[in-house]
């Protein structure tokens, strides 16, 4: 393996041991270790996403997001008090909740 004849290597040239834990160690196992991590993710998600956006559906995705959080909005005011979490609801949404909460019938 490559780090047995990096830690070999650094022996053979007499280096300090903090050097050699510093160098080996951190540097080149925290590269390996973040490498061999997020190379298959990117290998699969970067062109997963280049032909989602290339055909179209990047931008439905983005809108299916909005249908979400109405969505949450509904359950939310179902199984709450309308008027009393307004403003949690403000501060959950970042859509307008005056223009949802006009629709709301007074309990």
């Amino acid at each position: 393996m490559f780090i047995l004849f990096l830690k070999e290597l650094t022996i053979s040239l007499h280096s300090a041991v903090w050097l050699r834990s510093m160098l080996i160690g951190g540097m080149y196992l925290t590269s390996a270790w973040g490498i061999a991590i997020m190379l298959p993710l990117m290998a699969i998600f970067f062109p997963l996403f280049t032909l989602v956006g290339d055909f179209g559906y990047l931008v439905r995705m983005a809108n299916y997001s909005t249908v979400i959080q109405i969505t949450k909005l509904v359950i939310f005011l179902y199984y709450l008090d309308p008027i009393d979490k307004l403003e949690d609801l403000q501060s959950l949404f970042p859509a307008p909740i005056s223009v949802l909460a006009k629709d709301v019938p007074d309990t």
